[in-house]
């Protein structure tokens, strides 16, 4: 598996800047009608948030990179020190965890344990 990157891609508009890094999605919490709010770990900068737009809709093409504890590559814009996801591809969703519901919950678990212990 390829090592964890975060750079900077490029500036946006009014000053903002994209970021490319690869994390593990710790928390997904429902925001407005369609959007989400991501926990992601990330080897570089910790534990940072993402807000996902739209990713609860049906046509959404980031939905399956911002599942819960999948490990994906996201682009983001940092504009006044929030994040938005505005491209999201997923690396590995560990899919054996998720057809076990025994090993799903020790992995959930284990999410909640890793957010709590990288703040």
């Amino acid at each position: 598996m390829e090592k964890a990157r975060i750079g900077i891609i490029g500036l946006g508009n009014q000053g903002s800047m994209y970021l490319k890094t690869q994390g593990l999605v710790l928390r997904v919490t429902e925001y407005r009608d369609s959007d989400a709010m991501l926990t992601v770990l990330t080897k570089e900068q910790g534990l940072m948030s993402f807000k996902a737009r739209g990713v609860r809709s049906r046509r959404s093409q980031i939905k399956s990179a911002c599942q819960l504890l999948a490990f994906s590559e996201f682009t983001v814009l940092e504009r006044q020190g929030y994040y938005t996801v505005s491209e999201a591809v997923c690396i590995e969703m560990f899919q054996p965890m998720r057809n076990d519901i025994e090993l799903l919950a020790l992995c959930s678990y284990f999410a909640q344990a890793a957010e709590l212990l990288s703040q």
